[in-house]
Parts: C-alpha cells; sequence; structure tokens
C-alpha cells in the first residue's frame, strides 16, 4: 500500500512539473498584432499642443491599408516598409494616447533608437517632454536625441535610397566620426546627474535637397549634420556650427579619432592629420571671489596623412612647423567653442561647473545659483601640446622639388 502511494505522489508531481512547461507562452505576442516604432519626432504645434510622430515597420507581406488614416507610406525592402503616423495631444502622454487609436495595432517602443525634436519645440522647451520619455516604461533610454531644423515628421518622411529607412541613417550619423553621439540618458546624467550641469547640447540636423528620378515627392532630401544644439534649462537657447561642436568635444574628450587639414605656409600649402588621441585636463583656480580661472591644458597626438607642402618631416625643425599649426587650428576651434558658450549663450556644455565643484565644494555651493554668470566671466587659460607621432616615411612632394632643383 505504501508502494503505491508513493508511485502516486511520483506521477502527480510530475505531471505537476510538466505543467510549468506548457504555460510558457502565454504571454505571447505575436509580431502581426503589433506595431514596431523605429523613430519617434516631437513637434510644437499651435495652441501649445504637441504633435507625436512615429515610424513605424510593417513586415513584407502584410498590407499597410488599415493601418493608419493620414499615414505616409515610406520605402519598402525585401524584408517590409515603413509607415509615418502622427497625432496631436496636448501633452506627450495625450498625444501617443491618440496616435494609439487611430492605429490597428499596438505600438511597440522596444526598437525606438531616435528621439527627434522639431527646434520650435525645441525652443519651447523639452522638460515635459522628457519627464514622459523617462517614465513610459518602454522607452529606450539608450536611444538617439537630436534636434532637427524645421519639422521633425519631415525628418522621419526621409525616404532613404540606400538604407531601409530615415531610422537607420539617424543611428548610423550618431557613430560617424563628423558627429556625436547623445541618448537620452546623456541628457539626464549632465542635466539631472552629480556633475550640476544646467546645460546641454543635442547633434543639430538639417535636410540637404538633393537630385532625384524617383517620383517620390519624399526621396529629394536627406539629413545631414550641421552642428549642435544647445539647452539651457530645458530649452534651445541657441546652435553652435560643426567646428565649434568638435571644439565643445575635444573639451569633453568625447572625440576618439578625427582628421584635420591646416595650413602650414603662406602660400596656402596643407598638411592633414588623423588625429588618434587626446588628453584634456580641465584645472580651475580661484584666486579671489571675483577672480575664477581655468586653465585648459590638450595633449594631441596624430599622424601625417597628407602633405601638400615641400616641409621634410625627416627633420625634426619641419616637424615643429606642423606641430604649431596643429596647435594653432585646436586653439582656434576652442576659442569659437568658448566665445559662443560663454559669452554669447552663457551655457555651461563644457564641464567648467563640475570641475569647479569637485575642487572647491562650498565655494561652488554658494555661486551654483548664480552659475551662468559666474560662468561666463571666467578667464580660460589654453594651453595645446600637438605632437606628430607618424610623419609618414615619403613625401612625394619634397622629392619632386628635389628632382626639379637637380635638373635646373
Amino acid at each position: 500500500m505504501g508502494i503505491h502511494l508513493i508511485s502516486y505522489k511520483s506521477k502527480f508531481l510530475l505531471l505537476l512539473g510538466m505543467l510549468v512547461f506548457l504555460i510558457g507562452c502565454w504571454d505571447r505576442v505575436e509580431i502581426n498584432d503589433i506595431a514596431i516604432v523605429l523613430a519617434a519626432g516631437i513637434d510644437q504645434k499651435e495652441g501649445g499642443k504637441v504633435e507625436l510622430s512615429v515610424q513605424v515597420f510593417v513586415p513584407s507581406g502584410k498590407s499597410s491599408k488599415g493601418m493608419s488614416e493620414g499615414g505616409d507610406i515610406g520605402k519598402e525592402s525585401s524584408s517590409g516598409q515603413t509607415l509615418v503616423s502622427s497625432a496631436l495631444g496636448i501633452s506627450l502622454a495625450d498625444a501617443m494616447a491618440h496616435l494609439q487609436e487611430n492605429l490597428s495595432r499596438r505600438l511597440f517602443w522596444g526598437h525606438d533608437d531616435v528621439y527627434i525634436f522639431g527646434e520650435e519645440r525645441a525652443r519651447a522647451g523639452i522638460t515635459e517632454d522628457l519627464d514622459f520619455l523617462l517614465k513610459f516604461a518602454q522607452m529606450r533610454e539608450r536611444a538617439n536625441v537630436y534636434v532637427s531644423k524645421g519639422k521633425a515628421i519631415n525628418a522621419l518622411r526621409i525616404n532613404p535610397q540606400l538604407e531601409r529607412s530615415s531610422a537607420e541613417i539617424f543611428r548610423e550619423i550618431s557613430k560617424s566620426q563628423v558627429s556625436t553621439e547623445v541618448t537620452l540618458k546623456d541628457i539626464i546624467n549632465d542635466w539631472l546627474g552629480q556633475k550640476g550641469q544646467r546645460s546641454f547640447f543635442v547633434p543639430l540636423i538639417s535636410n540637404q535637397d538633393i537630385k532625384s528620378d524617383m517620383n517620390d515627392p519624399h526621396s529629394n532630401s536627406k539629413p545631414y549634420y550641421t552642428g549642435a544644439a544647445v539647452f539651457k534649462e530645458g530649452k534651445m537657447v541657441g546652435d553652435i556650427n560643426s567646428n565649434e561642436t568638435r571644439g565643445i568635444l575635444w573639451l569633453n574628450e568625447r572625440i576618439k579619432t578625427s582628421i584635420l587639414t591646416f595650413r602650414v605656409n603662406s602660400a596656402g600649402s596643407t598638411v592633414s592629420m588623423n588625429l588618434s588621441r587626446t588628453k584634456v585636463m580641465l584645472i580651475p583656480h580661484i584666486q579671489s571671489e571675483d577672480m575664477w580661472t581655468m586653465d585648459v591644458v590638450i595633449r594631441a597626438d596624430g599622424d601625417v596623412i597628407q602633405n601638400t607642402s615641400q616641409l621634410d618631416l625627416m627633420k625634426p625643425s619641419d616637424v615643429a612647423v606642423v606641430e604649431t599649426g596643429m596647435n594653432n587650428l585646436l586653439r582656434g576651434r576652442i576659442e569659437d567653442a568658448l566665445e559662443q558658450a560663454q559669452h554669447k549663450m552663457r551655457a555651461d556644455i563644457i564641464g567648467f561647473g563640475d570641475a569647479f565643484r569637485r575642487k572647491y565644494p562650498k565655494q561652488w555651493r554658494k555661486a551654483s545659483d548664480q552659475w551662468d554668470e559666474r560662468f561666463s566671466r571666467i578667464h580660460v587659460n589654453i594651453q595645446v601640446q600637438s605632437h606628430v607621432l607618424r610623419p609618414g616615411t615619403v613625401n612625394i612632394n619634397t622629392a619632386s622639388g628635389k628632382r626639379k632643383a637637380n635638373e635646373e
């Protein structure tokens, strides 16, 4: 009797264990039931309303009819096509609710890698939008953030000729050497984190007209990087061009590699260098209540990749000429960036405040409430030390010049 009881118990436990595996797919979501969001655009509308636009992916072979009223069909590929749809609301959350009402599928934000703010919306302020993006569980903190000159929805409507969607273009722009990657998490860390900065910057993009033989009305433009939009207290206060942006990125040590071309003589001859390593030190000093200074020490190493001059880079004296030219270029771009940040916009997008906070915490606490004013009056000393690591083994221009001199 006892043996049979143990056998029944064993069978019962075995069946109970099998049930655990049978219910593993109870919350499965079919891809045909969701609209996969690839990118989102946020624009300012009349009456203080906000327009939320999304670029969604529609799998190949699935009809997009009925997906959205007033949506735009984008580029079609072997795997599917994209569609842009939008809705208005009194807030971003309200706009998303209205957008969901217009779609037959549930919005899925797990693949959204791009947030684009229209310039008008950025200047009006994005604090409330960031609040929603952080609190809504499906939003990705690692998604790239941009500001678009003009409307964000126009950037989503671009029909690229090489990539499968405009969302892929923006992802590639963030990875390129000419731009910088700023994510939602970066903004929160810089603005609301321990650094104490009230200012931050976001890559600025614009649409460039290009010729096309295609009949698609959205195929005649492409996005390109133009610099950065500068924010203070959550509102866009201005923008800086690409050279000034690179000056800020050098100060923040956010550039890994870069190619620089500069003149080395009055004849206009140039040398191009691949900047392979940069080290920046921000050294704050407080001499008195009214005398705050910052020493910016930059060490840059690079390789010569082209030399159009007659300089012989096997000679230390000619190498010094190249290093001086590189010093002047870096110093000039950093000075231009500081002029914009310190005096025109009074926005500490460099991190001076964090440097003073760490070295002089008591003085920083007293000055933090009026930091924008204090920041604009900081005297900055810039020291640039450039070094040529690899000058190249052959200089065709120098060899050609010597040959001509010998022939004469």
